[in-house]
């Protein structure tokens, strides 16, 4: 039997057999199962006809049914011959169980063959053969990933090349790799420029590079999510719980300010944790030799927890009253006159004590029986900053926003040689006019006259500086050097007080420029000199203003730094860019390509209709650098276009041997030569025009006058 094409279907009759009546059983063709050797349902709008033929040409071969779609045999000739109509009635149920609602609607009839419903099939996908070319041509070459992945956007191409080639317009591999290469996203669009460097790659081996590129990238942005996770959820623990552990000062009703019972954050990068107990001696001006344990710190919930935490609150174990300061200090209003058993108001426990826990500490509870008594605390509130106190110390409980009391035998060693007792360990804030300042580990013994502020342990604690000097003293915030607090001393002491208590005038209109600047959201220069002529307050405009943090948070980019590379003979380095005009010339020309030799500083310019004819434009001046030069191109420097940066320019240059230098995406700054050329160029341009009162039509013809007066002048 002579092998016959059947209608558009890429198939012909392999039978061997010379009795056309002779076929496979008919009990066989009826229980296959047909799901499973054709698994896809034919549609008009899956663009899955390709795949749907590929199936039934296989099962017409595996199964030696040819004979019935190809045509050769018509089922007239076969009236009675039951076993044909069987198995053509099989494979028509076939056809009809593999195709949508809408194709059955189309193709059903009753008595037709399987070769006329076959037929009718593929005509539904071949008909219109032009049209269906054009409009497939189009969606493939306008095809792009966008938010595809990448598996997606090559299955979405690969459909589309299958489909053009039932329409015997097939798609070959190079067209394949470059428009694959052209619609990659952002991400993958670097990565496409490496499939230059394979040998003959394929459109199945492109895809297979760029699936692990993308899993890479995947991998690392999962990576970099986990970090951030990890870091902010590190900040979160060590943050202390807001409002959770309040001082003594905190439980009292109505007392409000900065200076409440509230530890404020130390800086250096650990914020709100409170470093309670640690060692320390020394007195007004003596060293120090003791030390206290540490208790267990308290740390923030976790962030995904909700509802109430039965853990909040300070929960004092005795009952007697707090002693409290004679007068409120500066740095925290004192204890009212009855402490409550907890600071803040608490249900029932959620969590009880597991079996067999010990109730109370005993230390504890030997430092809470051996406190002492309200009297025997001396000194009043206010601090005084001390640089020979090897840490910070307190006459009284009540001058701190957080304080514990003290279960070791630690004492404070002063200047003559007697051993003071500590009974607890806290904290305070220090007053800031913007950053946060803290003090820990202040040691609290009823021995000690004056609250002693440590400035080694301040400036330890937190990123400031304390300059001293005939008037009083200054705290400065150690990067930036901005002024956050300052405290004049009329007496023979530094105390440490807001500036009402020295200067007789509130602190806020005694701010300088720097502090106001701040205050008002770093705003520029030219606001902050209207701010300072409308409104009517003190201060001393006249002082020399820099911010060091607009310079950093307000500057787009780091500068680059000048390059030193000077090139030794022509062409070892040309630089090259595209510019794109906003007017349309007389002659069709939108672009021209800018090319700078960096030895000579010659320059060369090439009207272009579209970007696409940069390289048919490169390749013309290599050949022109070689016939009337003699010199080989060594490296090519561009920017990141994929005028520059694409598969035929690549091809160029490595059959050259020439070097490609990209820069950074988005990164114009690199090609710096070339985007200088390109200013001189564009001003001369218009300047000639306007001159010549010529229209902007004309620009190819000024731009090449330019050129010439360009490498003509000196």
């Amino acid at each position: 039997m002579d092998h016959f094409d059947f209608s558009a279907s890429g198939f012909s009759s392999g039978s061997g057999s010379s009795n056309p009546f002779a076929g496979p059983s008919v009990a066989v063709i009826r229980d296959i199962p047909i799901a499973e050797h054709v698994p896809v349902k034919l549609s008009t709008t899956a663009a899955n006809f390709f795949p749907w033929k590929t199936y039934f040409g296989l099962l017409f071969r595996e199964y030696d049914l040819l004979d019935h779609v190809d045509g050769t045999i018509d089922l007239l000739a076969m009236p009675h011959d039951p076993e044909w109509l069987a198995i053509d009635a099989t494979i028509i149920r076939w056809f009809y169980q593999t195709i949508s609602n809408d194709i059955f609607r189309t193709v059903v009839h009753d008595g037709d063959s399987v070769h006329t419903v076959w037929a009718k099939i593929t005509g539904l996908f071949t008909d219109n053969r032009i049209q269906w070319v054009t409009f497939l041509q189009q969606e493939f070459f306008g095809t792009h990933q966008n938010d595809l992945s990448l598996d997606d956007y090559a299955l979405k191409r690969k459909s589309l090349s299958d489909e053009l080639r039932d329409l015997e317009f097939p798609i070959d591999d190079k067209i394949m790799l470059s428009t694959l290469s052209a619609g990659l996203g952002e991400d993958l669009s670097n990565a496409a420029s490496n499939l230059t460097f394979l040998t003959t790659p394929t459109f199945e081996q492109a895809v297979a590079y760029l699936r692990l590129e993308e899993r890479r990238l995947k991998h690392l942005r999962a990576r970099a999510a986990d970090t951030a996770f990890i870091a902010g959820f590190s900040r979160d623990a060590q943050a202390g719980p807001t409002g959770s552990w309040i001082g003594h000062a905190g439980a009292q009703a109505g007392q409000t300010g900065p200076w409440t019972g509230q530890t404020a954050p130390s800086g250096g990068g650990r914020r709100g944790r409170r470093r309670r107990g640690g060692g320390g001696n020394g007195g007004g001006n003596a060293g120090a030799n003791a030390s206290a344990p540490r208790p267990p710190q308290h740390t923030a919930p976790p962030p995904w927890t909700a509802g109430h935490n039965p853990w909040t609150g300070v929960i004092h174990a005795y009952f007697m009253p707090v002693p409290r300061a004679p007068y409120p200090g500066i740095m925290g209003p004192c204890p009212a006159t009855h402490q409550a058993f907890y600071a803040a108001p608490q249900p029932a426990p959620a969590y009880a004590a597991p079996p067999g826990a010990t109730p109370w500490d005993p230390a504890l509870l030997n430092a809470l029986q051996s406190a002492p008594s309200a009297g025997a605390y001396g000194g009043g509130g206010d601090w005084f900053m001390d640089t020979g106190a090897s840490t910070h110390m307190a006459a009284h409980p009540g001058n701190l926003s957080f304080s514990t009391p003290a279960s070791s035998s630690s004492r404070i060693i002063v200047g003559n040689g007697h051993a003071l007792s500590i009974t607890h360990t806290g904290s305070v804030s220090f007053p800031s006019t913007s950053t946060p300042l803290s003090l820990h580990n202040v040691l609290v013994s009823p021995d000690l006259i004056k609250n002693l502020v440590s400035v080694k342990s301040f400036c330890r604690e937190n990123p400031v500086t304390v300059e001293f000097d005939a008037f009083g003293f200054s705290v400065k915030d150690g990067r930036t050097r901005m002024l956050l607090h300052r405290c004049d001393s009329p007496g023979d002491l530094y105390p440490v007080g807001t500036a009402s208590t020295t200067t007789g005038r509130p602190l806020v209109l005694s701010a300088g420029v720097d502090l106001w600047h701040a205050r008002l959201g770093h705003p520029s220069s030219a606001t902050l000199r209207q701010i300072m002529q409308g409104f009517s307050f003190t201060c001393n405009k006249t002082d020399a203003h820099s911010c060091e943090a607009c310079r950093l948070g307000k500057h787009v980019r780091l500068p680059f730094s000048s390059s030193s590379t000077v090139a030794s003979f022509p062409f070892q380095l040309i630089h090259s860019d595209v510019w794109t005009s906003p007017v349309l010339s007389n002659s069709g020309y939108n672009y021209y390509l800018v090319i700078l030799d960096d030895y000579s500083h010659f320059v060369w310019t090439f009207p272009l209709r579209r970007k696409s004819d940069v390289a048919a434009t490169l390749i013309a001046f290599f050949a022109f650098v070689s016939t009337q030069f003699g010199h080989p191109i060594h490296a090519l420097q561009t920017d990141n276009g994929k005028e520059f940066d694409n598969i035929t320019i690549r091809s160029l240059l490595a059959t050259h041997g020439v070097v490609f230098r990209l820069t950074c995406p988005y990164t114009s700054s690199q090609n710096g030569r070339a985007e200088r050329m390109l200013r001189t160029l564009n001003d001369c341009v218009p300047t000639l025009l306007f001159h010549a009162s010529m229209p902007p039509r004309f620009w190819p013809d000024a731009l090449a006058t330019t050129t010439l007066l360009v490498n003509i002048r000196p």
